[in-house]
């Protein structure tokens, strides 16, 4: 069979008989996502994570959250979402202008954009601690996340609490991949949100409660994991989570309605609009569009705005979605077990994909998609083995420099970095993902049989009787 495309255990083999004889095997327990080495390893990561980017960061997206908290505390919460409209990165107004000359933040603060709520919640942290030792708080707790956000993609997808020696080896990929590298520069909470929402997803059918919880708050942070919430709805055991997480959204939102007032929450609304109907163009946007139209801007900001965005730019990435999204169906359609899992997963990072905003530290979302084709990969031939492999790794090459963004380098496309790197890569894998899950064999046409059921405990019994007298 040749070497396996990662060291991993498969969560189901192939019997001498062939397609029809995949054994499933999975942890007799529930994995575990928050195993004692795993989380060993977040406290570890996060320590590491925080003491190798002290002084090294320019947090300017953290910035505009405290600004905001700072705002609500001096009793300027309308004044939270004053921005530069030709250029994303600026604020104006002399609410932020005062607290900026009076507070020692980051070098260039960004303007805010999330829900009213999140600066309410920051809001009593600016009375306790000094900006700078949020940011300790913060990149140690992105640091955490990460082998946690490994964790659960392994769970997802193999129904098996990862290994040590996988977990150690894609913590470090995942953490020198420009997409951590860049979050951790910006002061970036991407990170947190994407563990949060990958956990939700693992979770969702045996704990969806909690699970719901998750991806409630998630969702209010960065909205994207809110469109779960429908598909969610298409699967049994999932609805309940769904339930949940729509309740969670709701309180929140409406939490931030009744603190913030209908006036501000009406601004945040038009906010979003205005974002959702124009381009940022910039080098830190990985998007198609911004790739398309780097050179379209000539006023000079940091990241300028387009308003007149040609109809085919947009249309492009739309049905890029339509046919990955299509794939994944597909998919999902042939591997029952697995269908939850998939067009969940696979949304969310079509989503991502086909954004107008696809910022670098979005394609961290890359992480669970490669677990997941390594996953899938291991019952193959060695020949197929080899070319989702060498796929893999061609595509791993474009989130990492040179051929992607140097963190802190002033421009974007300096040496060989390819503004189109980002999206290209998460197009490849989304596709990877889809054909990886497609091909394997079908054990039955109907879901296999649950962990732990008796149905699977005849199963494998069934299994070991005919391999003793094969």
């Amino acid at each position: 069979m040749g070497p396996n495309f990662m060291p991993i255990p498969a969560p189901f083999t192939r019997s001498q008989s062939g397609a029809a004889g995949i054994t499933f095997r999975t942890d007799r327990e529930r994995p575990r996502i928050l195993s004692g080495y795993v989380l060993v390893l977040s406290v570890f990561a996060g320590l590491v994570n925080a003491l190798y980017w002290s002084g090294r960061q320019q947090p300017d997206d953290w910035s505009s959250l405290w600004i905001a908290g700072i705002l609500v505390n001096n009793g300027n919460s309308d004044h939270i979402y004053d921005f530069d409209p030709t250029d994303f990165a600026a604020w104006s107004g002399s609410a932020w202008q005062e607290v900026i000359v009076t507070n020692d933040l980051s070098a260039a603060p960004h303007p805010f954009v999330h829900i009213p709520g999140v600066a309410y919640a920051v809001a009593p942290f600016t009375d306790v601690l000094s900006f700078e030792a949020s940011v300790v708080w913060l990149t140690a707790l992105c640091g955490a996340c990460l082998p946690l956000l490994v964790s659960a993609s392994w769970a997802l997808w193999s129904r098996t609490t990862v290994p040590l020696p996988a977990l150690l080896a894609i913590t470090v990929a995942a953490w020198y991949a420009t997409a951590f590298q860049s979050g951790m520069w910006l002061g970036q909470t991407t990170p947190i949100i994407l563990c949060m929402t990958v956990c939700g997803i693992a979770y969702a059918r045996d704990r969806p409660v909690a699970a719901g919880i998750v991806l409630g708050l998630a969702g209010i942070v960065k909205l994207t994991p809110l469109g779960l919430i429908p598909l969610m709805l298409l699967f049994r055991h999932y609805r309940r989570g769904a339930a949940t997480a729509t309740a969670t959204a709701a309180f929140v939102a409406l939490a931030s309605l009744v603190v913030g007032g209908g006036g501000l929450f009406g601004t945040w609304i038009d906010r979003m609009r205005w974002l959702s109907a124009h381009v940022v163009v910039t080098g830190s946007n990985r998007s198609f569009a911004s790739a398309v139209l780097r050179d379209k801007p000539d006023n000079g900001g940091v990241a300028p705005v387009v308003d007149d965005v040609p109809l085919w730019v947009s249309v492009i990435p739309i049905l890029v979605a339509v046919v990955l999204f299509a794939a994944i169906v597909w998919a999902a359609w042939r591997q029952r077990r697995w269908a939850a899992p998939l067009v969940l997963m696979g949304a969310y990072a079509i989503a991502t994909m086909a954004s107008s905003l696809l910022w670098n530290h979005y394609l961290l979302v890359c992480v669970p998609l490669v677990i997941g084709i390594a996953v899938f990969s291991q019952h193959f031939e060695t020949r197929l083995r080899t070319v989702f492999m060498v796929l893999s790794v061609v595509a791993l090459l474009l989130l990492y420099p040179p051929l992607n963004e140097q963190v802190g380098a002033a421009q974007a496309e300096d040496g060989l970095a390819l503004p189109w790197a980002g999206f290209t890569a998460l197009v490849v894998f989304i596709g990877l993902l889809a054909a990886s899950a497609a091909a394997l064999p079908r054990a039955q046409r109907g879901s296999p049989p649950e962990p732990g059921s008796t149905a699977e405990t005849e199963h494998q019994s069934s299994g070991r009787h005919a391999k003793s007298t094969s």
